[in-house]
């Protein structure tokens, strides 16, 4: 049976005692360094090719932070150190930023269906309220017509299907950098199949606890985001408490499936017990 929200969270402050002033120093300086190289004006090119390397950046030192968590709970506290900030660099740094991409491409469907929704539904709404299109790119919508209201109305109803969209992504891939620190020998497209495979039936959970937090965000806004940091290192330890969860089920419903070949680098025995062969 899996753990409720509650117990996750439970499990992840054990995880953190100890640990919580050098998770929240290495959350910080992954922001800091990212958010310094991603600043400046837009137009500029030097900054385009800034923000990008801040953006790939991000992915290898989050991949590191993930291997710090992994081994507070894991019962490793002894071997988390700040350092582990800097090991995405050598866990196949070029996995991890495929399995980024990836995402945003599994992505990019989605964006541009919401788009052409928004676009056609505005003018199909125009066109039947005898509107050109010339005439709403040149003056807009005229507010007392009450077309405004049904704009608004097609926007709201597409962005709300967008995030339904975006939400499943996001969900059924949320694992793919556990996985890669987990079992690194698997390819992308293993990693990828895994984490889809592993969230069947956990995607309403992730979405529960997801929303668990968000008073917890709301709430750091007054303490003008300095907060965040201890939330965002709450909800990391609780997250990979939800992994852990996950692939421990996993082996308790599968035990006759062959553990991994690869021995886990964070634990003694393999935590998922799933053939990498089957996603091959």
């Amino acid at each position: 049976m899996y753990k409720t929200n509650k117990q996750l969270k439970q499990e992840a402050k054990q995880a953190l005692s100890g640990k919580w002033g050098v998770a929240v120093l290495m959350t910080l300086l992954t922001t800091v360094i990212t958010y310094s190289l991603s600043t400046g004006k837009p137009e500029s090119i030097v900054v385009t090719v800034t923000s990008l390397i801040a953006t790939l950046l991000n992915v290898i030192l989050s991949v590191g932070l993930l291997s710090f968590f992994f081994k507070i709970c894991c019962g490793q506290k002894n071997l988390a150190t700040f350092k582990d900030l800097f090991f995405g660099f050598h866990c196949h740094p070029g996995k991890a930023l495929l399995l980024y991409l990836l995402t945003i491409l599994y992505l990019l469907p989605g964006t541009f269906v919401y788009l052409i929704l928004v676009f056609a539904g505005i003018f199909a709404l125009l066109a039947g309220s005898g509107i050109s299109a010339g005439s709403f790119l040149q003056n807009g919508i005229p507010i007392e017509s009450g077309i405004a209201t049904g704009v608004l109305l097609i926007f709201f109803l597409c962005t709300v299907l967008y995030f339904i969209y975006a939400v499943y992504i996001e969900t059924t891939y949320c694992l793919i950098y556990y996985l890669l620190l987990d079992y690194p020998d698997l390819s992308v497209s293993q990693i990828w199949k895994r984490s889809a495979q592993l969230m069947k039936g956990n995607r309403w959970r992730k979405f529960k606890l997801d929303l668990s937090f968000f008073l917890w965000i709301f709430a750091s806004l007054f303490t003008l985001l300095i907060g965040l940091l201890w939330v965002s290192v709450y909800m990391q330890a609780t997250y990979t408490e939800f992994y852990l969860d996950i692939v421990q089920q996993q082996a308790a419903k599968n035990p006759s499936i062959a553990a991994s070949s690869q021995e886990n680098a964070y634990t003694e025995i393999d935590q998922s017990g799933i053939d990498p062969n089957t996603f091959q």
